[in-house]
């Protein structure tokens, strides 16, 4: 299963869509964004290609995924603080909504990733101990850097691509879980993923078109 950009214009794939009603323009724009973000090499990365056909060992499934959840635990913190670098009432809604989408009413997405840890054989305990490789970490820092610190339309765009780009990685998985468990697991690591990282493009209403 691979991502293409007509998945964020239909709904078969289960990523969030646009707000109706923006202009051809705007579209026009978004649409050659998720193009350009769907060929990026970090999309198609050599691993990510290899991991869709090949089975990884114990050791190495723990700590990709590890790296996985270090990677994106602390991102609705980070997207929330977007509203402290904006007076604009349509993309504070926005943004509120993408931080409280990832919490959940009463389970966060972090929480969901937890239980398929499990699922691996990752426990509470190797997630709380895990020391995240020294690039996960600069990778978060940068984020969060991103998302606290002005121009707006930086932060905008940096968002937009990250759950553009992570829909992309998490189709990729799913593809490299096949390898390894049961139909009925792999089900619902991809519902759950799917959720987890469905690509915003509900940011649409807050960006213009290039002049």
């Amino acid at each position: 299963m691979t991502v293409q950009a007509t998945d964020f214009q239909q709904n078969d794939f289960k990523v969030t869509q646009r707000a109706s009603g923006i202009s051809g323009s705007v579209k026009e724009y978004l649409d050659d964004q998720v193009e350009n973000i769907l060929a990026h090499r970090s999309v198609n990365h050599s691993f990510l290609n290899w991991y869709a056909t090949n089975k990884l060992t114990k050791m190495q499934e723990k700590q990709l995924y590890l790296e996985t959840n270090a990677y994106f635990k602390y991102l609705p913190f980070y997207v929330a603080n977007i509203s402290t670098i904006t007076r604009d009432e349509a993309v504070l809604r926005e943004v509120l909504h993408n931080s409280v989408d990832e919490l959940g009413t009463q389970k966060s997405h972090s929480d969901i990733f937890a239980q398929f840890l499990a699922m691996l054989g990752i426990s509470q305990d190797d997630i709380e101990t895990y020391k995240p490789c020294q690039s996960s970490i600069d990778l978060n820092e940068g984020i969060r850097e991103i998302y606290n610190t002005p121009p707006l339309e930086r932060a905008l765009g940096a968002l937009f691509a990250d759950e553009t780009q992570s829909a992309a990685m998490c189709a990729r998985y799913n593809e490299g879980l096949k390898t390894r468990v049961t139909m009925q697991e792999h089900v619902t690591f991809g519902s759950s993923t799917l959720k987890l990282r469905s690509a915003t493009a509900m940011l649409s209403t807050t960006f213009s078109a290039p002049t």
